[in-house]
């Protein structure tokens, strides 16, 4: 199928098409700029249909080349979190190019956590850990809210009520201040909370001022913008990803010049060091309307 009549199909469209299409068995992802590695997919895994009907550039592309790129500099003996794994696409790749490093993935779900168990052990890797447990501002036991749709993982399983997670499931709470040990260095994180982000990072304070990680996190709802930004140390700048043309910009810029980005890079690393680690993987940063 040509790439470009697969992304201009709606959400239905896709379904239907998969449907009919299965995607299944041990797939090979190959991604410009990042290690090599394979994920199971029962036609189910989203992302994995996802970069397969594309050829391997139609999700996420430039917040994976980044996440690889920052990868290569975090600190020896750091630990890295992916908070929100789904099927763990990022700690693979996190394992992948850095097998001395410690991969914690939380999700809240079993269903993913059994996924990225399988996937690990296709890969054969030693230094990935998984947890069922919300990230969030407190410790203890929380509700989260799910849908369950015939063929489909579900990825938008959330602590956030939504309209079509018409399900309920309790699972551990944590926060990373009290999950990360006094004097553990978290080198970098992904967050993909669906909209809990917020309380995700306020459970991160500690951390957030003694770590001072690199974070890729999804932000659905821009009005949340201001509100996270707060609960960063003065350090960190905050850029939108544009993950269909490998370019970033300043949040300060209007949202509108990409329409559909939710990925943002959070970083206290100086912009002479950025633009480095960018340039490795072919990847600007746009201050056109700066």
């Amino acid at each position: 199928m040509d790439i470009n009549e697969y992304k201009s199909m709606t959400v239905a469209m896709k379904k239907a098409f998969w449907k009919k299409n299965p995607v299944q068995g041990t797939i090979p992802i190959e991604l410009p700029h990042t290690p090599s590695i394979s994920m199971y997919c029962d036609n189910d895994d989203t992302v994995v249909k996802e970069l397969y009907w594309t050829k391997f550039i139609g999700w996420e592309m430039t917040s994976l080349k980044i996440w690889c790129s920052l990868l290569e500099s975090i600190p020896n003996g750091s630990s890295v979190y992916d908070v929100g794994t789904y099927t763990g696409i990022y700690s693979l790749i996190a394992g992948a190019k850095r097998p001395d490093t410690r991969i914690v993935a939380f999700d809240i779900q079993d269903i993913c956590l059994d996924r990225v168990a399988t996937n690990v052990e296709i890969n054969d890797f030693s230094n990935i850990e998984w947890i069922k447990a919300a990230c969030t501002n407190f410790d203890g036991e929380v509700e989260f809210h799910y849908y369950q749709e015939e063929g489909i993982l579900s990825s938008v399983a959330s602590t956030v009520q939504k309209a079509m997670n018409n399900l309920s499931a309790q699972s551990k709470a944590v926060t990373l201040d009290s999950f990360t040990d006094e004097g553990t260095c978290v080198g970098l994180m992904k967050v993909d909370v669906e909209d809990a982000e917020t309380s995700t990072m306020e459970g991160a304070k500690r951390l957030l001022a003694a770590s001072q990680p690199d974070i890729l996190m999804e932000v659905n709802n821009p009005d949340n913008i201001p509100a996270l930004c707060s609960l960063f140390p003065n350090e960190y700048s905050f850029y939108i990803i544009d993950d269909a043309n490998s370019r970033i910009a300043p949040i300060s810029l209007t949202l509108d010049m990409y329409p559909g980005a939710r990925n943002y890079l959070a970083t206290a690393r100086s912009k002479e060091d950025l633009l480095n680690r960018l340039e490795a993987v072919d990847v600007t940063i746009d201050h056109s309307q700066s």
